[in-house]
């Protein structure tokens, strides 16, 4: 009977052992994953990135080897140094008796986007380690009104302080609102290595630059006339910001 108990321990054992090892290399085909970036730059004081984005990342194995990952996308930061001159008087020019200023009011969503790209990995011990390349597309809406105020030679203005807190008499004939409004097409190269904390749970980080062209509508509007001009123009870009993702993921 002992020798009996000992061998139903044993394969009870066995077969714990044996589940414990399948569960442990269970190959997992989804995984979901959240950006933070953005909250550790806000976290740690540094200025934020203009390419710093929060996203909501999906990757699908195909095999243990290879995967397709989606991303979408937003930038808040994008092009957030216009805010620091938002609503302020610089000096424009001189008329007769009067001087002339000038104030910009800026308004834009955030830039956004959806990637879809394809990953292979490389190294898959105790740091997950890959390469791959993206292809997105991105749109953003920007607003930007020209105000023009002026005043008497014999009480000039202080410029860099907002224009509220100056009685200041504005100009209708002077001015104008800019709606802009750009799509823009693009790929990044990428590394991304990922470290387990748990069966489920990652973190990811991800390197790489990317390049990008985006094709914008500028619709100009004279507060004068009321006359509405269009134009076209083509930009392109560079981003050599390596560090663009940190992410906690999720895999089942």
């Amino acid at each position: 009977m002992k020798r009996i108990g000992l061998i139903i321990v044993l394969v009870s054992l066995g077969l714990a052992l044996q589940a414990q090892n399948k569960d442990s290399v269970k190959f997992y085909r989804n995984e979901i994953g959240v950006n933070t970036l953005p909250l550790v730059n806000v976290l740690s004081g540094a200025t934020p990135l203009q390419s710093a984005r929060v996203s909501l990342n999906y990757r699908r194995y195909l095999s243990e080897k290879n995967a397709i990952r989606v991303s979408l996308a937003l930038f808040p930061y994008q092009n957030n140094y216009v805010y620091n001159r938002n609503g302020y008087l610089s000096f424009h020019s001189v008329a007769d008796t009067n001087l002339i200023y000038q104030s910009s009011n800026y308004r834009q969503t955030p830039k956004a986007q959806i990637n879809l790209g394809y990953e292979r990995i490389f190294a898959s011990r105790r740091l997950i380690q890959s390469i791959g390349g993206d292809f997105f597309v991105n749109y953003q809406h920007k607003r930007t009104e020209d105000r023009f105020y002026w005043t008497g030679k014999s009480s000039p203005l202080e410029t860099n302080l907002p224009i509220f807190d100056f009685n200041a008499n504005k100009l209708d004939t002077m001015g104008n609102v800019r709606v802009t409004d750009g799509i823009g097409f693009g790929i990044q190269a990428f590394y991304n290595v990922r470290l387990p904390i748990s069966k489920h749970w990652l973190v990811s980080a991800t390197f790489g630059p990317s390049m990008s062209v985006a094709f914008n509508r500028d619709r100009i509007t004279e507060n004068k006339t009321g006359k509405l001009n269009e134009f076209r123009y083509t930009t392109f870009d560079f981003d050599g910001t390596l560090f663009s993702d940190l992410s906690i993921s999720y895999r089942f």
